[in-house]
């Protein structure tokens, strides 16, 4: 019994040593694309149940909801780690972010 804790003492050891590795950090990122959403309404459905006095039992009745989006900057970075892979990501952004980016993307 002791030999099987012992056993499983390490293995949770080395698990845990070999599981902190460190992880590459960003070296750089550039914009690749961008995108835009300009603000829009949008009319939703949301159920909820409701008293019915004529019948005397709770109704699953609608509910519409006028939902209004606000303007929405999205830029795609390319990121390129210390180890030397790459991976692509769409970061919500404001508008002067948004603009220095489409001025460096027409300069490429």
């Amino acid at each position: 019994m002791k030999k099987l804790i012992a056993i499983l003492t390490i293995i949770i050891l080395l698990i845990s040593i070999v599981g902190c590795t460190e992880s590459p950090t960003a070296v750089s990122e550039k914009p690749i694309n961008t995108d835009f959403v300009a603000a829009h309404s949008a009319t939703t459905t949301e159920y909820e149940y409701q008293w019915d006095w004529w019948n005397g039992e709770y109704r699953l009745l609608p509910v519409y909801k006028e939902v209004h989006y606000p303007d929405t900057y999205k830029i795609q970075y390319e990121i390129t780690y210390s180890d030397g892979t790459t991976q692509t990501e769409w970061r919500e952004v404001d508008k002067p972010t948004y603009d220095a980016a489409l001025k460096e993307l027409e300069l490429a």
